[in-house]
């Protein structure tokens, strides 16, 4: 009897131990596990999802990237094209801008019309062709030519000039789309300088510019 007793004693003492020990056992794993999946979450924000810093905060100053600008819209529709067969998402957007048109080379307005068809004479003689203008603030003034670019216009102005008189250059400006690139945070994962080199030999005139994302 005596040792039966003491056998159910042991048999408690190992039940209790090995309770005691699943339960401490279990805790542990319980956190570890938690402080894995805190980690990997981390990981997840800071690795993968670039909107969030490294400690879960949503981060809404980063940069992005703005590719162009360009004057068609089938330039930039080939570089969106290219960027996507290297799995690099972007999207094509606009700026509307003033561009010069071209250049209005003139004299501004004379005391009136007798004294307009004078100059007019005396810069025929001359060999400058020039008319009137009829009506408008520039009326009795003298149109000296309109150019496409500045380098003609700025040799007629200079011309004009050496013989005494005081001609004066008009910049005529018309709004113009300009076409670019957005590559936002997804893209620029993959985006790099090799890329952007290789962008380059096809459109010469391309830049890149950080812009705070969208």
């Amino acid at each position: 009897m005596r040792g039966l007793f003491v056998s159910l004693v042991v048999l408690n003492l190992i039940i209790a131990g090995w309770l005691g020990f699943g339960f401490q056992s279990d805790n542990d794993v319980e956190v570890a596990g938690e402080i894995l999946d805190v980690r990997f979450n981390n990981l997840v924000l800071s690795g993968f999802d670039p909107g969030y810093d490294s400690v879960g905060n949503k981060n809404d100053a980063l940069s992005c990237l703005e590719l162009g600008m360009f004057g068609d819209l089938n330039s930039v529709d080939q570089v969106v094209a290219r960027l996507k067969s290297i799995d690099i998402d972007s999207q094509v957007f606009t700026k509307t801008t003033q561009v010069v048109k071209d250049y209005w080379v003139y004299m501004p307005p004379l005391s009136g019309y007798s004294e307009a068809k004078t100059r007019v004479a005396e810069l025929s003689l001359k060999g400058v062709d020039s008319y009137i203008f009829s009506e408008g603030v520039l009326e009795n003034g003298l149109s000296l030519g309109v150019y496409g670019n500045r380098e003609n216009a700025m040799r007629v102005f200079q011309k004009i000039s050496n013989m005494g008189y005081e001609p004066k250059i008009k910049e005529t400006m018309v709004d113009s789309t300009l076409y670019g690139v957005y590559i936002g945070i997804e893209g620029l994962r993959y985006f790099n300088d090799m890329i952007y080199e290789s962008l380059i030999t096809r459109y010469v005139d391309i830049k890149k510019k950080k812009v705070v994302c969208r």
